[in-house]
């Protein structure tokens, strides 16, 4: 065999593995935004793979022979794995099994160069193997909002199959709409949709409990719940949300003081995508007595809020060919105007699209375009009621009985569509997101007349919300820096402070005591004071467990919470 063992070349290769682990590393860092960190996720092993392979075959000074051998070997038993792997494991192959092996070829390199060659072919390939077979016994769970993967034994059951042996008893068959069951309405205490009545995570008239050293937050109820990131719904003793229940996506009324489910209606669908898993994205949204719910499919209900049979019912993506977004359709439907209106990335101008909310008749529509994952909000601007939305590249006002286009601005340093709120600071202020992790700016909106206008205050980056809605109070919008939980003056945008690592968690503000509860990613509560001079936590209490991006809801002292597994009432009651 030819070639010296004194004569490989491996410091290019070792160079390859370090900017490997850096792309990665960068990855899992969140003060990148995330799109950047996603694209390094997924093509930095391609490039790095590329770059190897330029160097393996015209720099290693490798013999021949095991130029052709190890990489078809690596290939080969990397493909056997992946045959043999759980199906969500193989993209975890590619983002770490291929770096992984370039490392192991690497330190077979290493290891045998002053050796005789002929031993470093059995050594590598030992190597390589070693690093492929591992895959095999995992599977991928999803990733944590910083990209950390989640990784679980392949034969351990997953929390949506514990939860199908449990419910084994049949669900309450939804009764007919015209059924004597009293129509529910509405009252202050309640929660009827998204982040609460103005979409906007405040709490007002209601004081909790803040001493939690002497006082713990008492859990009143927990069960476990189909994979979803949908929040709750609050009407009187009704829980609403959303889960998946094997094929079937469900919309849930559950009792709110025990837990126990009322009842189910479900569609024959499931969504399921790498980083967050399976399961619907939406909040129903109560009016009128009846539910609203847009699934991650894009199936739109309407149905009775007393029992749950269907008012009517509309599939987007078979009627206006809506198109599904990569995380799933995210919209939840507000009910304004007479009309339920939802983001539909639909063919030609059924971008956002209005519904006649008492018969499901088209409304009007608009074009949108691009994967958003907001939804419409609801604001009073100059004295009038609108309906504002953050698109890909503007965010725009309609009249929501007609679909108007109001106004309509892009922000400077807009790069992508927001995923979070719209957040009205006054009667004439908005605070809006520039993309997944870029930053926040204040827009301030006028009229004169029938005539509107639309300047931009400020741009942060201080305050960089990936799907982390923030809260505002009192002159200091209080929210996620990414995984860091952050307060910024509203009127210039300046940060005030940056302490607390929460994960990517959510934010409910108690506007009464100046206080907010965060929901950390981990399911743990955080009390934390209104302080813009300070950070300054004031108790934790546990909550659930695993990863919880969903928005807590309140109602009647009792605050719920919930994941893709699990849920709880808690008893707030100063």
């Amino acid at each position: 065999m030819s070639g010296s063992p004194n004569t490989l070349r491996i410091w290019p290769a070792i160079v390859v593995v370090l900017l490997q682990a850096g792309s990665i590393a960068y990855s899992v860092t969140p003060e990148f935004d995330n799109f950047s960190r996603f694209v390094a996720m997924m093509a930095g092993p391609a490039l790095s793979l590329l770059v190897f392979m330029v160097y393996w075959f015209g720099f290693s000074r490798v013999p021949l022979r095991q130029k052709l051998v190890i990489p078809a070997f690596a290939i080969a038993f990397g493909i056997l794995i992946a045959f043999l792997s759980d199906r969500s494991a193989r993209p975890a192959q590619w983002m770490y099994g291929v770096p992984l092996s370039m490392l192991l070829v690497s330190i077979g390199l290493i290891v045998s160069r002053r050796q005789a060659a002929m031993n470093r072919l059995p050594l590598t390939l030992v190597l390589v193997s070693l690093g492929w077979i591992p895959f095999a016994f995992v599977r991928l769970e999803g990733f944590t909002g910083d990209y950390h993967p989640e990784f679980a034994w392949r034969w351990s059951p997953t929390a949506e199959q514990h939860l199908a042996k449990r419910r084994t008893v049949p669900s309450t068959k939804a009764e007919a709409p015209e059924s004597k069951s009293p129509a529910l309405t509405l009252s202050p205490e309640d929660w009827p949709g998204f982040r609460g009545a103005s979409r906007n995570s405040r709490v007002r008239g209601a004081r909790i409990n803040v001493d939690w050293d002497q006082k713990p937050p008492k859990q009143l109820w927990k069960g476990e719940v189909g994979p979803g990131w949908s929040s709750f719904s609050i009407v009187g003793d009704n829980l609403y949300t959303q889960e998946q229940f094997g094929e079937d996506e469900a919309v849930v009324c559950y009792d709110a003081p025990t837990g126990k489910e009322r009842w189910r209606h479900s569609d024959k669908a499931r969504f399921n995508e790498l980083v967050a898993g399976p399961g619907p994205r939406g909040t129903p949204t109560f009016a009128d007595g009846r539910i609203y719910s847009f699934g991650a499919m894009a199936n739109l209900n309407c149905l009775d809020a007393s029992t749950g049979a269907v008012i009517w019912a509309r599939s987007l993506m078979k009627e206006i060919d809506a198109k599904l977004p990569e995380w799933g359709f995210a919209s939840s439907p507000l009910v304004m105007g007479g009309v339920v209106i939802v983001y539909a990335n639909g063919k030609d101008d059924h971008g956002l699209v209005a519904y006649q909310a008492e018969n499901g008749e088209p409304a009007w529509h608009l074009p949108c375009k691009g994967m958003n994952f907001s939804s419409p909000q609801p604001v009073t601007l100059a004295g009038e009621e609108a309906v504002v939305f953050a698109g890909r590249s503007d965010t725009f006002a309609v009249r929501p009985s007609t679909g108007k286009i109001l106004w309509r601005y892009a922000p400077s340093g807009q790069v992508a569509e927001s995923m979070i709120q719209p957040q009205q600071i006054d009667s004439s202020s908005l605070v809006v997101g520039l993309g997944d992790g870029i930053g926040t700016a204040l827009l301030k909106v006028n009229q004169s007349n029938d005539s509107w206008s639309v300047s931009q205050r400020w741009t942060s980056k201080s305050l960089k919300p990936s799907f982390n809605d923030f809260v505002f109070h009192e002159g200091t919008l209080y929210g996620f820096d990414q995984n860091i939980f952050a307060a910024i003056d509203s009127t210039t945008g300046k940060r005030r402070w940056k302490k607390g690592r929460y994960g990517f968690g959510q934010v409910l503000l108690f506007e009464e005591q100046s206080v907010m509860i965060v929901l950390e990613e981990t399911g743990d509560l955080v009390l934390i004071a209104c302080d813009p001079k300070e950070h300054h936590e004031i108790g934790r209490a546990p909550a659930l467990e695993g990863k919880t991006w969903n928005h807590p809801a309140f109602s009647r002292n009792r605050l719920f919470v919930r994941n893709g597994a699990e849920a709880a009432c808690i008893d707030l009651s100063p």
